[in-house]
């Protein structure tokens, strides 16, 4: 994920907990203002819609970093981007 250093990242993408020093950390390129969240509960499934709204963290406005969603057992249906009024699906 970015926003965190290699460390963190490395952690998250393995099963082995690794240790997590305070100087690795680096503040998130992206802050999550708010989240809205919607379940649609299944016998087999579930499925749940979020939506957030994201900005450039103003003390990191310089750095230019993907934006990186991760999970696990998740499958990934739709992205849609609103950027001045426009929205694109990704």
């Amino acid at each position: 994920m970015k926003g965190m250093s290699e460390a963190v990242a490395s952690e998250m993408d393995s099963k082995t907990p690794t240790t997590i020093y305070l100087n690795d950390y680096r503040s998130p390129a992206y802050l999550v203002e708010s989240v809205e969240l919607k379940f649609e509960l299944y016998d087999s499934a579930t499925l749940v819609c979020s939506q957030m709204k994201m900005v450039l963290n103003p003390d990191r406005q310089q750095v230019s970093e993907p934006l990186v969603l991760s999970g696990e057992q998740l499958r990934l249906l739709e992205v849609k981007l609103e950027k001045r009024g426009q929205i694109y699906l990704l």
